[in-house]
C-alpha cells in the first residue's frame, strides 16, 4: 500500500532531524497517518545540548547487541503507532567512583522517574566446607549496561529436554538455573547488575531482571501483551491484530522507566556513575513540532509526543522520538502532502 500512496504524495520535512511517515492499519482495520520524528542531540562537555551534526537515521528494525534473538535489543525499531506513554533508555556503562571499587550504584532519573541498580563486578558461587556462598566482586574499570549482565539466562543441561528452562523475563542473561540443573553451582557466574532491593541470596533465587536497556518483543514481559494467534485469528483476523491485543505491548522501556504521561520537554535527566567524566545532568529541550497534512483542499494539523528518550552515555548524545497519528480511512488516495517543521 506505501509504494501506491507514495507516489501520489509529497513529504516535506523541514525539520532538521530525521523523520518518516506511512500509512497503516489500526487494529480496527481503519487507515492511520502515522509521522515518526527523530532528534539527535550532542551531549557537551558542559552538559549543554546543541543539535548533533550528524542526525541518526530511523530504524525500521530491531538492532541487536549480538545475534538477534539470542541478544539484548540495544535499540528498538523507531516506527510505531502506539506507545501510551514515553519509554526512558539508557545506554552505556557503568563506571566505578574510584580505581579499585568492586562495585558501584548508577541511577538515572528523567522528571519524577527514578530507577537505580547496584552493579558489581564479576563474581562466582563458591562452596565452602559445603556452605555456598558467593565471592567476593573483582575490580572493574566498566560493566556494560546490557541485559547480558543482569539475572537471567537458558539452562539446557540436563539430557532430557524436557527440564530445559529459561528465564522468559531476561532469556540472555546469567545466573539461571533450572530446577533439574545438571550445572554446577560452584563456579557458575552470578549477574554483575542487581536491584538494590532484591540482591540475590541464593543459587535457588529468581529475582526480577533489572537494566535500563530496551526490552524484546518476545521476552514475557512484553510478550504477555501481544495477544493471541490461534487457528481462529488466522480465520477472522490476519493480518490485524488480535482482539485481545493490549497496546502495553507497545512499551518497550525496562521496569520502572515507562513514565505515566508523555514526556513533555523541560523535565531534568540526571544519570550517576554511567560517565567516565562524572554525572550527565540535562534538560529535555522543548520542541515545538508542527505537523500537518493536505486531503483534497483542507490542511489538517494532529498532535506529536515524545514516546522514546534514549540518553546514550557512551555517545555522549540524547535521542527524542516524537510519533503522530490521525485517522485519514477512505482518504488515502486523496492525500496529497505531509509536512513536519519545527516553530520557534
Amino acid at each position: 500500500m506505501k509504494d501506491s500512496w507514495n507516489s501520489i504524495m509529497q513529504f516535506l520535512n523541514e525539520t532538521p532531524f530525521a523523520a518518516y511517515n506511512t500509512v497503516e492499519l489500526n487494529q480496527k482495520a481503519r487507515e492511520v497517518l502515522s509521522l515518526t520524528v527523530k532528534a539527535t542531540f550532542s551531549i557537551l562537555q558542559n552538559r549543554d545540548l546543541v543539535i548533533a551534526p550528524v542526525q541518526r537515521d530511523i530504524e525500521f528494525s530491531d538492532v541487536y547487541t549480538g545475534e538477534p534473538g539470542s541478544s539484548s535489543v540495544h535499540y528498538e525499531a523507531d516506527v510505531t503507532i502506539g506507545k501510551q506513554t514515553t519509554d526512558i533508555i539508557l545506554t552505556g556503562h557503568a563506571f566505578p567512583q574510584k580505581i579499585g571499587d568492586r562495585e558501584t550504584f548508577v541511577m538515572l532519573s528523567v522528571g519524577d522517574i527514578q530507577h537505580t541498580v547496584k552493579v558489581f563486578g564479576d563474581r562466582y558461587w563458591d562452596s565452602i566446607f559445603g556452605i555456598t556462598k558467593k565471592s567476593s566482586p573483582e575490580p572493574f574499570e566498566k560493566i556494560p549496561l546490557v541485559y547480558e549482565r543482569a539475572f537471567g539466562g537458558v539452562d539446557d543441561s540436563h539430557p532430557d529436554h524436557k527440564y530445559h528452562e529459561s528465564e522468559e523475563r531476561n532469556p540472555v542473561g546469567t545466573g539461571f538455573r533450572a530446577k533439574h540443573s545438571r550445572l554446577a553451582v560452584k563456579g557458575l557466574k552470578l549477574p554483575n547488575i542487581e536491584n538494590p532491593k532484591q540482591l540475590i541470596a541464593s543459587p535457588k533465587d529468581r529475582p526480577e531482571p533489572v537494566g535500563f536497556g530496551f526490552i524484546a518483543k518476545n521476552w514475557l514481559n512484553r510478550r504477555k501483551y501481544a495477544g493471541t494467534y490461534d487457528g481462529k485469528w488466522m480465520e477472522s483476523r490476519m493480518p490485524l491484530l488480535p482482539l485481545d491485543f493490549d497496546p502495553r505491548f507497545y512499551s518497550a522501556a525496562s521496569m520502572g522507566l515507562k513514565t505515566k504521561s508523555y514526556v513533555k520537554g523541560g523535565e531534568t535527566i540526571l544519570v550517576r556513575n554511567a560517565h567516565a567524566y562524572g554525572p550527565i545532568t540535562i534538560t529535555v529541550p522543548i520542541i515545538n513540532l508542527k505537523v500537518s497534512f493536505l486531503v483534497d483542499a483542507k490542511p489538517v494539523e494532529f498532535g506529536m509526543h515524545i514516546d522514546t528518550v534514549v540518553i546514550d552515555a557512551d555517545e555522549d548524545e540524547l535521542v527524542l522520538v516524537w510519533h503522530g497519528i490521525s485517522d485519514i480511512h477512505g482518504q488515502v488516495d486523496r492525500l496529497k502532502w505531509v509536512h513536519a517543521n519545527v516553530v520557534i
